[in-house]
């Protein structure tokens, strides 16, 4: 499997209110960083870079590699902004994510939101 194209997207989404009281900008400052990875096996998958990433220097590098090879840069906080960009998404229930039954892990981007949100 090789990756074939790489599309990302900048998107300004809050935090929770909680959190957006004592961080009211940091969403527009430091914009998330959406990766979408293409493979010559049909395969698409999702990566979340966190705020203030870029990968645009990378992008050339990685056309051609096995995407298990990859490494991505990776916000594992996502439950702390208001949207999560992806439909069924996979919260954490006492620090633990449950493994999805099905092929991957079953989340699909939120094209809506992430249109929304986008802001490169």
């Amino acid at each position: 499997m090789k990756i074939t194209a790489i599309e990302q997207f900048k998107v300004a989404v809050p935090y929770i209110e909680g959190i957006q009281k004592y961080r009211p900008t940091e969403h527009t400052e430091l914009p998330i960083l959406i990766i979408k990875m293409h493979t010559d096996e049909g395969i698409v998958g999702l990566g979340d870079g966190g705020r203030g990433m870029d990968v645009s220097a990378e992008i050339d590098q990685w056309i051609g590699v096995d995407p298990r090879t990859v490494e991505i840069p990776l916000d594992i906080l996502h439950f702390l902004r208001e949207n999560d960009l992806v439909h069924n998404a996979l919260p954490p229930n006492n620090g633990i994510i449950a493994v999805p039954n099905g092929p991957g892990l079953g989340v699909e981007l939120d094209e809506e939101a992430v249109a929304h949100y986008r802001v490169g």
